[in-house]
């Protein structure tokens, strides 16, 4: 590997282990999303386009889809990327404090006895924004790692009736 340049590959987990190195973490979270849209890209039959390749038969579509089910798993699967995402949201609250910014910056944020902004958090992996007291959060995540945040699929909720939205 000497000057070769190339980053190691990731090795497959023989055991899960606590995530302490942020250059790890970078590296799992960008596989799991590589990974994981050329999965949603296959599964969608968006495979091949615009790249020249042409698209796939059913036979290449299964044999790559399991390929990265693979590969996804070699990185850690959904339990190593949430645990390299907490590691590296926790390491700022930029997020939160992004948030808290641009809803007081819109004028949004309610005067003192006005009703708290409703607000849904998909894809929690903290609960930094749920600590604001100005918010009425509710914080979704395919796996929660926290008692705070239901376990639901963002397309499971009930798509509320027409109306304006504030998005």
């Amino acid at each position: 590997r000497q000057g070769s340049g190339a980053a190691a590959p990731l090795r497959p987990l023989a055991s899960w282990r606590p995530l302490t190195s942020i250059r790890e973490a970078r590296k799992v979270t960008a596989k799991f999303h590589e990974y994981t849209a050329e999965l949603e890209a296959l599964r969608s039959g968006k495979d091949g386009e615009g790249d020249g390749t042409g698209p796939m038969s059913k036979n290449q579509r299964s044999a790559r889809a399991a390929e990265l089910e693979q590969l996804i798993q070699a990185v850690g699967g959904r339990k190593r990327y949430q645990e390299a995402s907490v590691l590296l949201t926790g390491q700022n609250s930029s997020s939160a404090k992004w948030v808290f910014r641009n809803v007081t910056e819109l004028g949004l944020r309610p005067k003192s006895g006005e009703p708290r902004l409703r607000t849904l958090e998909i894809g929690a992996i903290n609960t930094q924004i749920l600590s604001c007291h100005f918010l009425d959060v509710r914080a979704i995540d395919l796996t929660s790692r926290f008692p705070k945040v239901e376990e639901l699929d963002f397309f499971d909720l009930p798509c509320p009736g027409a109306g304006p939205f504030r998005v």
